[in-house]
């Protein structure tokens, strides 16, 4: 615990945790490693040892017995040599970007995007009209900025769609064509290319899940049979 604090203290003093969540705490030793640890080091009576932390739980007194062997000798060297390595504290650290409102966001977005959530880029996107240039630029940096998440990627294939860029969009929905949330853009896109029967097969999937602009898009393809 004393070890924990001292960590808060330090990290409080940073300028980076002043306004933000911070969270410390201590984690119970890990036996399996001390054992392991003790097992090949050069302790005397280290046998002992490892036989009296596989034979006695901790709440039945396991520190206590290896304190009472070889007169306290193997448990101070474990005191200096072995629990230092398998001390471990545990902190967590919450970020927030306070006041968060079109100017703030045009800050962030023009300094350092890298540092902004998913949430916070769309929400970013939704202080322009959708469609406009400068939307479509920030869905289409959502998919560069998280190339692993699957909402980013999808949307942005829906945006380069719009701009008849059907190679990018292949990029965005390539790992993502089995996502239900992905049917209507691979319908679109296939029907892009001129793959009817597909873009058929995957809009039909996406109006049964729900999603209107595929309904509309059925009514195209089926004007053009």
């Amino acid at each position: 615990m004393e070890r924990s604090l001292d960590l808060k203290k330090y990290l409080m003093k940073q300028k980076l945790t002043n306004r933000n969540d911070l969270t410390v705490g201590w984690l119970a030793e890990d036996w399996d490693s001390i054992s392991s640890l003790v097992a090949g080091s050069g302790m005397n009576l280290r046998e002992a040892v490892v036989d009296i932390i596989k034979s006695i739980d901790v709440v039945n007194g396991r520190e206590r017995e290896i304190q009472n062997i070889g007169h306290g000798m193997p448990y101070e060297y474990m005191n200096r040599f072995i629990f230092p390595k398998v001390y471990r504290i545990k902190y967590t650290l919450t970020f927030r970007h306070d006041g968060f409102d079109s100017n703030s966001a045009m800050q962030h977005l023009g300094s350092n995007p890298a540092t902004m959530t998913l949430g916070e880029l769309y929400a970013t996107a939704g202080f322009y009209k959708k469609g406009s240039r400068e939307y479509n630029d920030i869905v289409d940096l959502t998919a560069r900025l998280f190339p692993d998440n699957p909402e980013a990627n999808i949307n942005a294939a829906g945006v380069a769609l719009t701009r008849n860029d059907v190679t990018l969009a292949h990029k965005y929905l390539k790992r993502w064509e089995t996502d239900p949330r992905a049917y209507c853009n691979m319908g679109l896109l296939y029907l892009s290319e001129g793959n009817r029967d597909k873009a058929e097969v995957y809009l039909k999937m996406a109006k049964a899940a729900g999603v209107m602009q595929a309904d509309k898009a059925l009514v195209e393809l089926m004007k053009m049979k």
